[in-house]
């Protein structure tokens, strides 16, 4: 969710460090397990995962340092522009784009017509730049006009425009009664960090998490945000980023093998998704045949295949119904406890 995101630090690079340490751990405790045949085996594994969950708790603890407690961070896409509120010397940073008086909006063709998440300006699709935000663990693909993507290449992160309704301030997506294209200069303009109000402060802010996206879908009429697919639109169900076979986005790979993430990057092994490979507590991927916890199929409780500790056939089973050599419960087939 955050480590392509992170600008360059010592806390980014401890949070990247914790992050290969529980990928390592792992990978260790799931060949352990694939081998195991005895009760210790399987003690010596839930070891290694207990510690892999203290490098995942270190890596959080770090993004949240890294982050200036925010958890916030953004990335102009297909660049190395990255930027989170935190700054060196402990202070936040967050810039409103400036209002542009001159803009002619009747210049932008109807099936053109877009308009920058941050700061609300309207622009051709084609001149707006994808950038990935995280914030509070989700992760969204919107479309930012070039003075938000200046902000972020200068290490600050963009604000976002509200307007008043019903008495509040609310991003200005989230207002049914704000259209860019005909209100972007007659309202007066009052901007606000994009990180919300979780750790600093309450009132309007609340409203600019993005979490509230999905439960409510914002009304607003011009795309505003990037599907997976790469196409602009305005349903924020749709900005997901593209599912990663575990690169990050400068092209490096964790330290681990490629595609194996843990807590939600998509793709490989996963320590805590519901994304394709063997999961950690997943609900689909290479389950069956494979050597997983939690999932479904060849699992560490699961129902069917491999080499399972609590299955009911099939295999090698500590505690099983049918099938090979059983301890605990095997009803037909092989030597059976």
């Amino acid at each position: 969710t955050y480590l392509d995101l992170l600008p360059a630090t010592p806390q980014s690079e401890s949070a990247r460090q914790a992050r290969a340490e529980a990928a390592h751990l792992l990978e260790q405790a799931r060949g352990l397990t694939q081998q195991a045949r005895i009760p210790q085996d399987f003690e010596r594994a839930e070891a290694l995962l207990e510690s892999a969950r203290e490098a995942t708790t270190r890596c959080r603890q770090q993004i949240d340092l890294a982050t200036g407690g925010t958890g916030f961070a953004v990335g102009v896409d297909g660049t190395d522009y990255r930027a989170t509120p935190a700054t060196s010397d402990g202070t936040l940073a967050s810039r409103p784009a400036p209002v542009h008086s001159d803009l002619r909006v009747e210049d932008i063709p109807a099936d053109e017509r877009g308009a920058c998440f941050f700061c609300s300006r309207p622009a051709r699709i084609s001149d707006l730049t994808p950038i990935t935000i995280a914030l509070e663990g989700q992760r969204r693909k919107v479309l930012a006009c070039s003075d938000d993507v200046q902000i972020i290449r200068h290490g600050a992160t963009p604000e976002v425009r509200t307007v008043p309704e019903s008495g509040r301030q609310v991003p200005w997506y989230a207002s049914r009664g704000y259209d860019p294209y005909r209100d972007y200069t007659l309202v007066q303009p009052m901007f606000a960090p994009g990180y919300g109000g979780g750790y600093y402060g309450g009132g309007f802010t609340d409203g600019l998490l993005l979490g509230s996206l999905l439960s409510a879908p914002a009304p607003m009429p011009y795309p505003v945000f990037v599907a997976p697919d790469g196409l602009a639109t305005n349903d924020p169900q749709m900005a997901f980023p593209e599912p990663n076979s575990g690169a990050f986005a400068d092209g490096s790979q964790p330290d681990n093998v490629a595609g194996a993430d843990f807590f939600g990057d998509a793709g490989g092994s996963d320590f805590t998704t519901a994304n394709p490979g063997a999961d950690f507590n997943a609900d689909t991927g290479s389950d069956v045949g494979g050597s997983d916890f939690g999932g479904a199929d060849s699992t560490f409780g699961a129902d069917t295949g491999g080499s399972d500790f609590s299955s009911d056939a099939g295999g090698s089973d500590f505690g099983g119904d049918s099938g090979g050599s059983d301890s605990g419960g095997g009803d037909s087939g092989g030597g059976d406890f």
